[in-house]
């Protein structure tokens, strides 16, 4: 609760998600400076990132295994 009323005694906005699956869409909205979340998020957008960057990894050490 602390975190909550600092940031708005601080003159910052406070913005909230409007659902699990809209968070990244709601990011690129509001550009925040801060992000403050609990740890599943930001596991769920690491687990994300990591999917989509192992084909790409699979592909560069591939090249560079057959020359």
């Amino acid at each position: 609760m602390a975190g909550y009323y600092t940031a708005m005694d601080c003159g910052s906005t406070v913005a909230y998600a409007e659902s699990t699956e809209t968070v990244s869409n709601n990011l690129l909205e509001i550009h925040p400076t801060v992000v403050t979340t609990v740890p599943r998020l930001f596991e769920r957008i690491y687990s994300r990132m990591m999917k989509r960057s192992i084909p790409a990894r699979l592909r560069v050490s591939g090249s560079f295994i057959g020359q």
